[in-house]
């Protein structure tokens, strides 16, 4: 019944291998070579702030990532557990918002973004 659900809701017959379920998914090679790009990808950009001293370029990237494990949380509370609830946008920017503004006042990249993840941590 479940699995005759899932299919429907994704519009193609199994739909469960797609979502991790039945099959020996992470062992499909597809998704080892994925996995490779985007690791390789990672790799990549943590060399990115020895290309220059440009700030602007690394605060780019850095909000194109937050933007996407932002998205990517939507999509697992919404999309998949079918939970709409936007209270953990409001403890995501808050603890935005004292990382932005620790590392605007000096305080190293490394130690604003642990800062701020208490702090959301602490208020949630």
């Amino acid at each position: 019944m479940r699995r005759r659900v899932i299919e429907e809701r994704h519009g193609f017959p199994g739909a469960l291998r797609t979502l991790g379920g039945v099959g020996g998914h992470l062992g499909d090679p597809h998704v080892v070579s994925w996995a490779g790009a985007i690791l390789g990808a990672f790799a990549l950009l943590a060399l990115l702030p020895l290309a220059g001293a440009r700030d602007n370029t690394l605060n780019l990237v850095f909000v194109i990532l937050l933007s996407i494990a932002l998205a990517q949380s939507w999509n697992i509370a919404a999309g998949y557990a079918g939970q709409i609830n936007l209270g953990h946008a409001a403890f995501f920017g808050l603890g935005a918002l004292v990382a932005r503004t620790l590392w605007i006042k000096g305080v190293s990249i490394a130690l604003a973004i642990p800062a701020g993840a208490a702090v959301a941590v602490t208020f949630a």
